[in-house]
């Protein structure tokens, strides 16, 4: 009997295939993180702001973006599970890697059909120029009227106009003069147009919801991992099928998977007619009532969670291996409620 345990216990990884898994961990983080910045600011760039059809469509692509980034994700967490666990994580991992390439033929394909943005030096380095100079020219007077901030006559260089806000910042675009004449430009570091200063304030303005939004993703990161572990300790018997824990996040996305189009084809129509607004509410309240709904689920959560802990108790079943006479479906409501949060704040 010792002989069988030992032939069936699994051999700890060496440094080597250690290093290979945790190097492909990080490159999926890494990529992935380039990608879900880079991919909807590229299909936001495909359409024209400055044209109102296009600027209404821009919030129907966003939906219907998530909506197939919801597809994906149901594909992931039912069919690519159901290979890892019963084919092994290398066929999980194969397929993964054989979409991704489809994913990338697909991109390279509609190349020629872009609307591509080039950048115009680095954003970041537009930002501290903004920093630097206003600490430069603090001691400058401000002005009550834009005559005397610096502008580039040039269209495409000055879209935005000079606001209150911050008028820390605003020295950073203060002309600056010696013996009553101009001094000519010194250079990025020494003065910023007024469209500079201005999009630094909107990167500052942008920072209270990009914070409230690391909220919303600490209860996704509760769902995501302690509610697997929850799973995992109830009877997941589905017509005799035994879900996997691993597909319990399948849930919100089906219920985003059949929100989705409801909300853009139905709900926004109707909501337009009442409030005028293209997209039915602005974004700032989407967010909001997805931040409201995550602390919901949250409460839902802990319900369930008392409610699992007094079944385990009145069974006696605190300690034991076997699965409590509860269904994991108890979790389907904290989820389902997230699905709604992740469509209106992602």
């Amino acid at each position: 009997m010792l002989k069988i345990l030992l032939i069936n216990q699994c051999e700890a990884a060496d440094s080597s295939q250690a290093a290979v898994l945790y190097t492909g961990l990080y490159l999926v983080a890494f990529g992935a993180g380039g990608l879900k910045a880079a991919l909807p600011s590229l299909g936001a760039d495909q359409f024209d702001e400055s044209d109102p059809e296009e600027s209404n469509t821009l919030s129907s692509f966003f939906n219907w973006f998530l909506f197939f980034v919801v597809t994906g994700a149901i594909f992931g967490v039912t069919f690519l599970v159901w290979i890892s666990e019963n084919e092994g994580w290398n066929w999980g991992f194969g397929v993964s890697t054989f979409a991704v390439a489809i994913a990338i033929l697909f991109l390279c394909m509609g190349k020629s059909l872009y609307r591509n943005n080039v950048p115009k030096g680095s954003p970041l380095s537009r930002i501290m120029q903004v920093f630097v100079a206003a600490i430069s020219n603090r001691n400058l007077s401000l002005l009550e009227n834009a005559v005397g901030f610096y502008k580039v006559h040039d269209k495409q260089s000055e879209t935005l106009h000079r606001t209150n806000q911050f008028r820390f910042l605003d020295h950073a675009a203060v002309i600056v003069t010696t013996n009553s004449s101009t001094v000519n430009n010194p250079g990025p570091w020494k003065i910023c147009t007024v469209t500079q200063v201005e999009e630094t304030k909107i990167l500052i303005r942008m920072l209270s919801i990009i914070l409230s939004t690391i909220f919303m993703n600490t209860c996704l990161a509760q769902l995501q991992t302690f509610s697997i572990q929850q799973s995992n300790t109830m009877d997941r018997n589905l017509l005799g099928f035994q879900v996997p824990g691993s597909s319990i996040p399948g849930i919100p996305l089906v219920f985003m998977f059949i929100l989705i189009p409801i909300y853009d084809r139905v709900c926004v129509p109707i909501l337009r007619k009442f409030t005028g607004i293209p997209t039915g509410v602005t974004h700032l309240q989407r967010i909001g009532v997805g931040l409201i709904l995550s602390a919901i689920s949250m409460a839902v959560a802990g319900i369930v969670e008392t409610h699992r802990k007094s079944v385990a108790v009145e069974y006696n079943m605190v300690d034991s291996a076997e699965p409590l006479p509860m269904t994991v479906f108890w979790l389907g409501f904290q989820y389902a409620i997230f699905g709604m949060v992740d469509m209106f704040t992602l």
